[in-house]
């Protein structure tokens, strides 16, 4: 029994990753314990002991869900850094849905507060327009102004937006964090528990037209869809932490059963996934909400 399911562990097409050659695609069935795969140094012959199955982005996340303040603030900082740049569209900024704040850049703002905490710096508000970078020994690093006008005439005052090194130094950061780190569990006003995913996806028409919106769904385990959480989506991405509930296996299965079937069929609806055009979708965010008895 263990020698058929060995022979079965990888099949062709699948992703891999061997300990000396680095990630490689299987191209024939295992016989005998050995595959032929092909990896960047080219094909190779190996035993299948030598070989690790390599996960997807969304397998990683969902398999490793955790609670806790550090991990929700994380997990925040680096959907933001995904969601940011898409906003920018006022398009986007309605389709994606995902903040309760007023503009574009208030939410850049609270991005790089928080992003400069974690490493020990302030971003503290002068006046309504007006922010000093402070460092951890309180010397003022620099200062950044929301008025264009203002950035141009004066020379102390650098302008804040996206194509900052600042601001895209911490986007960076932020969008590079492992997989394994955005999973998170909270506790919020569900009846039910909940399953928040936001995607990052991009679709491309038949015209060759592109666009880019972060989509939010939001299931009940039985499948059901929750607009009410995709709606406030940011707000429970900073909910209180709470210890995950589901297993590994039942997360992917629930993806696989209904988020990824739910997300499918939101973007016909909206017309991304119909026609001659294609799309593709990333999970940037899965937060976990189970009831915090107020629901």
């Amino acid at each position: 029994m263990a020698e058929i399911e060995a022979e079965s562990a990888f099949q062709p097409g699948e992703r891999i990753t061997h300990h000396e050659y680095g990630q490689g695609v299987v191209l024939d069935p295992v016989r005998g314990g050995y595959l032929r795969a092909f990896f960047g140094v080219g094909e190779r012959r190996v035993p299948i002991a030598s070989l690790q199955r390599q996960l997807s982005r969304t397998e990683r996340i969902l398999r490793a869900v955790a609670g806790g303040a550090d991990r929700g603030r994380t997990a925040w900082l680096s959907c933001e850094a995904h969601a940011l740049p898409v906003v920018e569209s006022a398009s986007a900024l309605t389709s994606a849905r995902i903040s309760d704040v007023s503009s574009s850049l208030d939410r850049l703002v609270q991005f790089l507060c928080a992003a400069v905490t974690q490493r020990q710096q302030k971003l503290l508000k002068v006046d309504e327009q007006t922010y000093d970078l402070m460092t951890a020994d309180g010397a003022r690093r620099a200062r950044f102004t929301l008025n264009r006008d203002s950035a141009t005439n004066q020379d102390d005052l650098e302008l804040l937006g996206l194509d900052h090194p600042l601001v895209q130094e911490e986007l960076g950061r932020w969008r590079s964090v492992p997989p394994e780190d955005i999973g998170i569990a909270v506790a919020g006003d569900v009846e039910e528990p909940v399953l928040l995913s936001l995607w990052m996806v991009e679709t491309s028409a038949g015209n060759g037209e592109r666009r880019v919106v972060v989509q939010p769904i939001a299931i009940e385990h039985d499948g059901t869809r929750v607009p009410a959480v995709e709606r406030r989506c940011e707000r429970y991405l900073q909910a209180p932490a709470s210890a995950p509930r589901l297993a590994p296996e039942q997360r992917l299965a629930l993806f696989a059963q209904a988020v990824e079937p739910a997300l499918q069929r939101e973007l016909q609806h909206k017309g991304a996934a119909n026609g001659d055009g294609s799309y593709s979708a990333e999970l940037i965010a899965y937060a976990e909400i189970n009831s915090d008895g107020r629901g």
